[in-house]
């Protein structure tokens, strides 16, 4: 059951499970609406048993944490996004920042991830080099940054671009962060040492803060989790599983990617204002 977990990334590590349960929430209310609607206040009654068993049942089918391999425990399905896809977008969106002068790209992993996830977003990229970008002359490093706080891996981010800001020779021209962290520190980093324009930052997630980020050039492009489908096929594989029994082992969400070209897009969705 868990060979195909082991490829897939883990979206719950960079979203709270706080989080995916406000989405489930908010895709059932309007399960209960519609209901409502439709079949009247017996059905929605009806619903709502159901639903407080799918609460029952929402440790045991997606885990309590599912940030990391987990086989001795109960989880019957993982709802995500495949790591080799998610490293092969990296490699290709370095390929588009990349020219003949791009000396190095750096990714900065998670030195307290448990999983094995951002290894082979790692492999990922290096394989979509290898392939798509052997035109190119660039060396592809790692860092390994101990976040086991938010501010303190703020500060060793921060430290290292200490480092760039004092020898400017040994940054690198593009840097990939695999998580929402990395990705705002690095960001705030850059804006604060002067470094916009120098250093092509390829994120995670797409926040507001991301969001503008990119619209303003700080940020080249950024990895994001569709939450809406994330929260639909959730639920979706909730219902399955209570109906008959069954889920699929893995079930795989979009790999998509927010640039200068379609930010304005998901900035119109972020605001409250849309309507």
């Amino acid at each position: 059951m868990f060979h195909q977990y082991r490829k897939c990334h883990s979206i719950l590590q960079y979203l709270p499970l706080s989080h995916l349960y406000l989405l489930l929430q908010d895709h059932i209310q309007d399960v209960l609406h519609q209901d409502t609607v439709e079949y009247g206040t017996a059905d929605k009654y009806q619903k709502a048993l159901q639903v407080r068993h799918v609460y029952t049942v929402c440790h045991t089918l997606l885990g309590e944490r599912c940030i990391s391999d987990c086989s001795g425990s109960q989880r019957k399905s993982f709802v995500g996004i495949d790591s080799y896809d998610v490293g092969r977008e990296y490699g290709r969106q370095i390929i588009r920042e990349a020219n003949s002068n791009t000396k190095e790209a750096l990714i900065l992993m998670n030195a307290a991830a448990e999983d094995t996830g951002q290894n082979i977003i790692f492999n990922g990229i290096q394989e979509t080099l290898a392939n798509e970008g052997n035109h190119l002359n660039l060396t592809l490093t790692a860092r390994a940054v101990m976040a086991d706080s938010q501010f303190g891996g703020a500060e060793e981010i921060r430290s290292i671009f200490q480092e760039y800001y004092l020898h400017p020779e040994t940054m690198p021209e593009i840097i990939v962060c695999l998580n929402e962290q990395n990705t705002v520190s690095v960001c705030q980093a850059v804006v604060d040492f002067n470094l916009v324009g120098q250093v092509d930052i390829l994120g995670y997630f797409a926040t507001e803060t991301i969001l503008n980020a990119i619209d303003r050039n700080v940020i080249a492009a950024s990895i994001a989790v569709d939450t809406q489908q994330l929260g639909i096929r959730s639920v979706e594989a909730l219902d399955e599983y209570l109906e008959t029994g069954y889920v699929s082992d893995f079930v795989a969400m979009d790999v998509n990617t927010v640039t200068k070209d379609n930010v304005k897009g998901y900035l119109r969705n972020a605001s409250p204002d849309k309507g």
